[in-house]
C-alpha cells in the first residue's frame, strides 16, 4: 500500500485514507476497542491523512453512541471491566494505554438520510486532503454601476 500511495503523490494526487466502521460497533465496548485499534493501525501503517467514519448511525440513536465519537481508553476499558472477566483487566488495560498513548482516532458519525452529515464527512476529507488550498482566491464579484437595489 505504501508503493501505490507514493506512486499517487508522485503524479500529483492528494489522497486520505478513510476508515469506516459500522455503528453497531459502537454499542458495544469490545468490538469499538477492536476498530478502534484497527483504524489506528491503518493509519499507522499508511502514513496517511486519515479520516475515521462511524457509519449507519441512522440505525442507532446518536445520543448512545455520541460518547464514542472520541473514544478514550480509559473510558473503553471500563466499559470492558463491567462485561469481561477479571483476568481480562491487564490485557484491556494494556490496549486502552495504546488507544490513549497515541489519541489519534475520532469519529465522524455518518447518515445517509442526513444531508448534513454528508456535507460534514466530505468536509472531513476535503481538509484531510487541503482540497482548494492552493486554488486562486476568486475575486469577489463588484456591484452593478449605477443600479441601486433598492428601488
Amino acid at each position: 500500500m505504501p508503493a501505490i500511495v507514493g506512486a499517487l503523490h508522485a503524479e500529483g494526487f492528494n489522497v486520505c485514507g478513510v476508515h469506516l466502521v459500522d455503528a453497531m460497533f459502537a454499542t458495544d465496548a469490545s468490538k469499538l476497542l477492536a476498530g478502534t485499534l484497527m483504524a489506528l493501525s491503518s493509519m499507522m501503517h499508511l502514513e496517511l491523512p486519515h479520516v475515521n467514519v462511524l457509519s449507519k448511525c441512522d440505525l442507532v440513536d446518536i445520543k448512545s453512541i455520541e460518547k464514542f465519537l472520541m473514544p478514550t481508553g480509559r473510558m473503553l476499558a471500563a466499559e470492558l471491566g463491567e462485561t469481561m472477566d477479571a483476568r481480562f483487566k491487564s490485557l484491556n488495560e494494556a490496549f486502552a494505554s495504546l488507544v490513549d498513548d497515541y489519541s489519534l482516532v475520532k469519529y465522524v458519525p455518518l447518515d445517509v438520510k442526513d444531508e448534513d452529515s454528508i456535507t460534514m464527512v466530505l468536509a472531513q476529507i476535503d481538509n484531510a486532503i487541503q482540497y482548494g488550498e492552493d486554488m486562486e482566491p476568486k475575486e469577489p464579484k463588484e456591484f452593478s454601476a449605477g443600479g441601486d437595489d433598492d428601488e
